[in-house]
């Protein structure tokens, strides 16, 4: 389920300066402070990999074809189900601004969602 090389220790960098990185042409907001644990997505779609962009998370620029990085914050009760199934919007119960799944570009408001993912805590 995860691809270790693609995980990142964010914990110790000092914050990023306003508008340092770009991903699918949008800003970029790297989770300073957190842990990110990689998901095995490499050759999941028929389309290929461009959606993903360059390797690197400290690299600055967009690549093409590349999605601008979204933040989902959820419970770790409910990251495997996201992970297996995809986000089902008849799984979401808050719905507070409308049906949907929410995502934002700063991790800093994904956030307010989470909760502690303890048990998933290991050196990267």
């Amino acid at each position: 389920m995860f691809d270790k090389k693609w995980n990142a220790d964010f914990r110790y960098l000092p914050p990023d300066p306003p508008n340092a990185y770009t991903r699918g042409g949008r800003d970029y907001r790297r989770p300073i402070g957190a842990l990110r644990y990689a998901i095995r997505v490499l050759g999941k779609y028929a389309d290929g990999d461009a959606w993903l962009g360059a390797p690197g998370h400290d690299r600055t620029n967009s690549s093409e074809g590349e999605w601008p990085v979204a933040y989902h914050g959820t419970g770790e009760p409910n990251a495997q189900g996201i992970i297996e199934q995809g986000f089902l919007t008849s799984k979401s119960e808050r719905q507070r601004y409308g049906k949907g799944i929410y995502c934002a570009p700063d991790p800093k408001t994904a956030l307010i969602y989470s909760t502690n993912f303890n048990d998933l805590v290991r050196p990267v």
